[in-house]
């Protein structure tokens, strides 16, 4: 992985991330896609899912990275359709946050995926 790529030095630490990784495989990472440091209040739900190896497109992953990076795609409860995506923090109801409640939020993340990975046979 290139030092120059942000989604390398995101995986690799060497850039900070509001409540570290979400969630991490062999195939992808999720975290909180905190994009602007001097925006004090930030989308809570805005996150990113990235393949752990470089790639030049969506159009490369293997069946098991799609897999992967599409089991972790979620949105907020009421969250309407049309609001969905990248249209998401246009919603009149959509919770923002800081670095702390992004913290605090990936926090909570990470322990459910960990609890439902554990009720997993």
């Amino acid at each position: 992985m290139s030092d120059e790529n942000l989604i390398c030095r995101k995986q690799n630490g060497q850039a900070a991330l509001p409540g570290g990784a979400i969630y991490q495989d062999e195939l992808v990472s999720a975290c909180h896609a905190f994009t602007d440091p001097k925006n004090p209040q930030i989308y809570l739900g805005w996150s990113s899912v990235e393949p752990c190896r470089p790639i030049s497109g969506l159009a490369v992953l293997t069946n098991e990275a799609s897999l992967a990076r599409g089991m972790l795609i979620a949105c907020y409860p009421g969250a309407r359709r049309e609001y969905w995506g990248v249209c998401v923090d246009e919603w009149p109801d959509a919770p923002h946050s800081g670095p702390d409640g992004i913290a605090e939020l990936c926090t909570r993340l990470r322990n459910k995926l960990q609890s439902t990975e554990a009720a997993i046979p």
